[in-house]
């Protein structure tokens, strides 16, 4: 029984797209696009092996022509309070948890990030807007570093390294998936 309940808790929720986006990730583009989404398909981008994280790719069309926009909407996990090993011997989940969102222009540049749902106990600074406002023009092929291209924050530590690997590699999926190199494009 634990088994399929672990099976369910780990292949279900922000996997697979809701029949609706998330609330806020729909306020900024109505704030940034001044219009509602027409619709939205999900696109089928290769995903890592070494990729523990649960998400999906969007490509959001407009009614009124707007140039198609790209969406990720993703979950990440992170430590508990305490380090990495908590729980690790007991039946409870390792791991904490984040979702949130990218929203790309058409050539695959990052227009802005935010979070949608922080469940974890230490590192809610990364969801300051101030500071997710410095992923704003990053894509694939670029540098994205904790302590260079990222300002590090003490007390977020983890949460900041790991929403930073899962940005620079959710706009790598989406770069190669763009320029025709993902052999899972369709």
């Amino acid at each position: 029984m634990y088994l399929i309940l672990t099976f369910l808790v780990l292949f279900s929720g922000i996997s697979q797209p809701p029949g609706e986006l998330p609330s806020k990730l729909l306020k900024e583009i109505r704030k940034n696009y001044k219009e509602e989404v027409a619709e939205w398909n999900v696109i089928q981008v290769h995903e890592s092996a070494q990729s523990s994280a649960a998400g999906y790719f969007l490509a959001l069309q407009f009614a009124s022509g707007i140039e198609r926009q790209y969406a990720y909407v993703g979950r990440v996990n992170t430590c508990r309070a305490g380090g990495c090993s908590v729980g690790k011997d007991s039946d409870d989940l390792v791991f904490e948890y984040f979702e949130y969102f990218i929203l790309f222009d058409a050539a695959g540049k990052i227009i802005l990030t935010g979070i949608h749902n922080y469940q974890a106990s230490h590192g809610q600074e990364i969801s300051a807007r101030g500071w997710l406002r410095q992923f704003r023009g990053h894509q694939a092929g670029k540098a994205l570093e904790v302590g260079r291209q990222v300002d590090a924050i003490a007390g977020a530590t983890i949460s900041v390294h790991a929403i930073t690997d899962d940005i620079g590699y959710r706009a790598e999926q989406l770069g190669k998936w763009l320029s025709g190199k993902d052999i899972s494009k369709k």
